[in-house]
């Protein structure tokens, strides 16, 4: 939650529940993420350059660039790198 530090009116709120996050972990991965960027679209209520970060996840990338494709997408080396670690472990 944001809150205006000068007026203390609310500005802004995110709210995210675990199990639609992990749903996206799903085998329709790609459908997954583009279903959810259109309705974060619609509610951003702005046309606003957007700037997404992200670990690379399965179809994220491609529904990023499908859905907002004039805004940037970068990614997060430290979850990157703490996901390459994880797959080394597992053997991929």
């Amino acid at each position: 939650m944001v809150v205006d530090e000068e007026t203390h009116r609310f500005k802004s709120y995110f709210l995210c529940f675990a199990a639609c996050a992990y749903g996206y972990e799903g085998t329709r991965r790609h459908e997954n993420w583009k279903w959810f960027l259109h309705n974060l679209k619609k509610a951003l209520l702005t046309e606003r350059p957007t700037v997404f970060i992200s670990d690379r996840a399965k179809g994220l990338k491609e529904a990023v660039s499908e859905i907002f494709p004039m805004d940037h997408h970068g990614y997060c080396l430290r979850h990157i790198k703490a996901n390459f670690k994880t797959e080394a472990k597992a053997g991929y």
